[in-house]
């Protein structure tokens, strides 16, 4: 039969074995049970007669027999997946899901009479990069993720988004429009918040195969078809499996334990695999040793792309009609929190009158959610006090830097941090230990699939941690210091709250030991409202600054921002120096002072002032001074006494030559060499192009 070889490899993948061959016929057997069976693949030119004889032979044997006809190999594979994975079946299962999702999303916008609001996904703005290039895309953004997805080649696609921003909602959104179009995908979805049984990010891939593929098969073939694209892999979730001190500004010395998970997924970016990870902002994806990670893969022949999304903060135009928006006073207008948004999407009009202040809002929302489990579960405690249990439970998750607990570790600690109040509300009928089980059913609590209770979402978790901190409850005194991730979630859930409460639980963290210094940035910028520490040598990247001013003896020195946006602040240079900000923007903000300490690449808050004579220089590449800069500069992307060359920085690149050449100088001399194509930058990375090698090599 023609082709045999590739059949015989086909079927073999699905554990079938090669029975008998002719010229127009092979015969493929699968199970040696009870009920085994044939495959007869037949090609056109087989007589009835001679496939009659095939057929009775292997069924007086005790074979079930299967007559197979197709025309080409792609035309086999198909069919062979769609026996053995049943698609159809399959993407119904997930729609399913998709809608329990959606319906947890509005079970607490039910009204009184039982009527639940449409679900409807709320598009948000991104920025899309590919394969480390700024690209514009206006398409939206579930629709780009699904184009990048009916691609012809092995992707690996990465979302990042703060804590709450949509990311979950996004691959939900995703995973229905895979499983309603006319294709046969599978799509496979693993939600990492839900499931941390294996130790490693390998084994647990292994582990969720085994859940999710209902098949005697080996893992072998489900990953054989992730890498065919017929098994789109979504991992939502990725920054479950990061250490707590990950993006402490410690990425060199902790991206082994990245690069391991990364070297299994680049495994699998084969053929035409399709891979998404939704994760919180990281570093860890913008920094030099990812981009070296990737080409070192490139070399290896992993010839992959990656595209890399980050959504944008929502605003009230993306969920709120003309009309609500209208009615919020000024305070609360520029909210950018999905959570209170989507509240206030829900919220009867004639009720948008009393929110006054922010502080009014959270309280309603909360107050809003706390009622209704008195209602459902018969609770005996009030709003105030279900408030205070639950931040008792929110400062011991964050004590123990832990996203989720085993029930009865969540019962303990309830019962533990608010004895006092759960025994004054016992009663014949209900012990302590019993109403402890009904708060662990609470609604703001969430049963994962591993069993384990974590909290309904990051704002949740947030701001009920923010009020342990101000009411100065018992589960605080177990708090020595934050993680950047429970900071992270805690200064944006409460960001949003009124200055006097913010200034107070800014107080309350800065009495804390070993804050990171990240954590201490993101406290002053988003709960002070203004730089009022002094901030010397961070690395920042893809931030957003809006409104920032300084305060007091407030400073950055030696900071570098990169692909930082910079809205409505007061720059005073008086208190910025020695920063250097690379492919920045800056929009409608008031300059301070003068810049000369600082060093702009690609973007310049006063574009005037980057008018400099240099700029005469790409009239005249041939001078002497400058193809010895040039020189220089290409030389430092070669590895010492090597021909390899590897990812530098723009800034680093200004340090080493800043003792012969002015940073201007320098800066503009690395414009030119983008220009030419002899390099390519991204933020402040930088590698270099094979024509750049090659005009380095000219000038040794």
């Amino acid at each position: 039969m023609k082709d045999i070889e590739k059949i015989t490899n086909i079927y073999e993948s699905y554990q079938y074995t090669l029975e008998k061959t002719g010229d127009n016929f092979a015969v493929f057997s699968l199970g040696a049970g009870i009920y085994p069976g044939v495959d007869i693949l037949i090609s056109e030119n087989i007589s009835l007669e001679d496939y009659n004889n095939i057929r009775r032979a292997y069924s007086d044997a005790g074979y079930a027999t299967n007559k197979v006809e197709f025309h080409t190999i792609e035309e086999l594979e198909i069919s062979l997946f769609t026996q053995f994975f049943k698609p159809q079946y399959s993407r119904e299962k997930l729609l399913s899901h998709y809608r329990e999702y959606t319906d947890g999303v509005m079970k607490p916008y039910i009204q009184s009479n039982g009527v639940k609001p449409e679900y409807k996904y709320i598009e948000v703005s991104y920025t899309f990069e590919e394969d480390f290039t700024p690209m514009v895309s206006s398409t939206k953004l579930v629709d780009k993720l699904y184009n990048l997805f009916d691609e012809n080649k092995s992707k690996l696609i990465i979302v990042e988004a703060p804590a709450g921003f949509g990311k979950t909602s996004t691959a939900y959104e995703l995973v229905a429009r895979l499983c309603s179009d006319s294709s046969i995908r599978r799509p496979f979805f693993m939600e990492l918040a839900k499931d941390r049984s294996a130790t490693t990010f390998r084994y647990l891939l292994l582990s969720q195969i085994e859940k999710n593929f209902q098949t005697q098969l080996k893992n072998d073939i489900v990953i054989k078809n992730i890498k065919s694209g017929r098994i789109p892999l979504i991992i939502d979730g990725f920054d479950e499996l990061l250490s707590k001190d990950l993006d402490c500004g410690q990425g060199k010395v902790h991206f082994e334990e990245v690069e391991t998970m990364l070297s299994t997924i680049a495994d699998l970016l084969t053929d035409k695999t399709k891979i998404i990870l939704t994760t919180r902002k990281t570093a860890i994806f913008s920094g030099d040793r990812f981009i070296e990670w990737y080409f070192s893969q490139q070399e290896k022949g992993n010839n992959f792309s990656i595209a890399r999304i980050q959504l944008m903060d929502p605003t009230p135009n993306d969920w709120l009609s003309k009309e609500q928006i209208e009615m919020l006073p000024d305070n609360i207008s520029r909210i950018n929190n999905p959570v209170l948004l989507s509240y206030l999407r829900y919220t009867p009009k004639e009720k948008f009158i009393s929110f006054t202040n922010p502080d009014i809002l959270v309280k309603s929302y909360f107050d809003f959610l706390f009622k209704r489990e008195i209602d459902r579960q018969s609770l005996p405690f009030k709003a105030i006090e279900q408030r205070y249990i639950l931040g008792n439970l929110a400062a011991y998750f964050a004590a123990c830097d832990i996203t989720a607990d085993n029930r009865t570790d969540v019962l303990d600690a309830i019962l533990t941090l608010s004895y006092s109040m759960i025994e004054d509300a016992c009663s014949t009928d209900r012990d302590d230990r019993s109403l402890a089980n009904t708060l662990a059913n609470h609604a703001l609590l969430d049963r994962h699939a591993s069993g384990k209770v974590g909290f309904i979402n990051d704002y949740v978790f947030g701001s009920l941690l923010g009020w342990s901190f101000l009411d100065k409850k018992e589960g605080v005194e177990l708090i020595e210091t934050l993680s950047t991730r429970t900071a992270d979630k805690l200064i944006e859930a409460c960001s949003v709250w009124a200055k006097d409460n913010r200034i107070e639980l800014a107080k309350a963290l800065y009495e804390l030991k070993s804050l990171p210094l990240v954590v201490e940035l993101g406290i002053d910028r988003f709960l002070f409202g203004k730089i009022i520490h002094k901030f010397n040598r961070l690395n920042l990247a893809d931030e957003e600054f809006v409104g920032l001013s300084f305060d007091g003896d407030g400073f950055f020195d030696n900071c570098t921002f990169t692909k930082c946006t910079f809205l409505e602040c007061v720059l005073d240079f008086n208190k910025i120096s020695n920063c250097t900000f690379i492919a920045c923007i800056f929009q409608d903000n008031e300059i301070v002072g003068t810049n000369e300490t600082c060093f702009f690449y690609d973007g310049n808050p006063c574009e005037e002032e980057e008018i400099i004579d240099v700029t005469n220089s790409y009239e005249n590449d041939s001078k002497e001074d400058f193809i010895e800069l040039d020189k220089r500069i290409l030389g430092l992307f070669y590895r010492k006494g090597s021909l390899n060359t590897r990812i530098n920085r723009i800034s680093t690149i200004t340090d080493l030559l800043n003792e012969d050449y002015e940073r201007k100088v320098i800066l503009k001399r690395i414009e030119r060499l983008v220009k030419n194509d002899y390099i390519i930058t991204n933020g402040d990375n930088a590698w270099i192009r094979k024509a750049g090698s090659d005009y380095y090599n000219t000038l040794k």
